[in-house]
């Protein structure tokens, strides 16, 4: 048995204890990398991404990723924030959790 089959094929999925295919762990982790990039925009810049899966999301599942500013400040010159981030699904079950640090242009506000 291939080891990502359990990914893909519903009896693997239920035999490596789950309750049907599950997705991958880099697959949710990318969708707190989304989060980060579509709020920072073109300009900004993900400097850290630390993401641990905690539970597994099942195709079918609905997933919401969420996010909260922890700190904002301003390091070597760079405009910085800390982000703390995870995805729930339906049942409130958090799925993932992360903290990140992203880079901001400083905006001219003139």
């Amino acid at each position: 048995m291939i080891g990502s089959e359990g990914h893909f094929n519903e009896v693997t999925g239920k035999l490596r204890g789950g309750t049907r295919s599950f997705a991958f762990g880099a697959q949710s982790e990318a969708l707190l990398s989304r989060l980060l990039t579509n709020w920072i925009g073109d300009d900004g810049f993900v400097k850290k991404l630390d993401a641990q899966t905690r539970r597994p999301w099942y195709f079918g599942d609905t997933i919401w990723v969420k996010g909260k500013v922890i700190n904002k400040y301003v390091e070597n010159n760079e405009h910085l924030v800390d982000i703390e981030e995870r995805s729930e699904n339906q049942n409130g079950i958090v799925t993932e959790s992360g903290n990140a640090t992203v880079r901001l242009l400083l905006r001219n506000m003139s």
